[in-house]
């Protein structure tokens, strides 16, 4: 085999059959091809890349942040407002709270356990019906809620102090 033949011969490519008829053709040029714009806009391409890069800084410098814009965003979504409360101290604090307090009607205290916050009760205070006043509280050192100092009674009763000093 001293001469080899070419695998396609293309000198005669003007005369293979067309796959797609003329009317296909001229639709699909009339179609925008927004990909194709937006990759020819430089302003879009700087943007994309900016949002990308930030996004990934973001992710691995700052991941708490992530988690707590998540954490923010379902508490909204569920009805409850973020809110704080501080005491002559300047302890605070912070806890979800859905709906109003009506005179004669009782109201939901949602505590959580070790290591939890108040976004916990999101998807459940959700469920509850529009008029239920429901409020989740962040224990001391968890969520929001300020630190205890050294040598405050966090256990059972010393937290219900504190809450009952808070909430006169």
């Amino acid at each position: 085999m001293d001469s080899e033949e070419p695998l396609l011969d293309l000198s005669n490519i003007h005369q293979l059959p067309y796959t797609l008829s003329v009317g296909t053709m001229e639709l699909l040029e009339e179609v925008p091809l927004l990909s194709l714009k937006l990759l020819g806009n430089p302003a879009s391409v700087a943007l994309a890349m900016a949002t990308a890069v930030t996004s990934l800084y973001i992710y691995f410098a700052y991941p708490r942040l992530l988690v707590q814009m998540y954490f923010r965003i379902a508490v909204r979504l569920s009805g409850m407002r973020l809110r704080t409360v501080t005491d002559d101290k300047g302890f605070t604090f912070t806890f979800g709270e859905r709906s109003q307090q009506v005179q004669g009607r009782p109201s939901i205290l949602l505590l959580h356990g070790f290591s939890a916050d108040h976004f916990m009760w999101a998807p459940i205070v959700q469920k509850f019906a529009p008029d239920v006043h429901a409020v989740a509280l962040d224990l001391p050192g968890h969520g929001f809620t300020s630190d205890p100092a050294d040598g405050d009674d966090i256990g059972f009763e010393g937290q219900l102090h504190r809450m009952r000093q808070v909430w006169k």
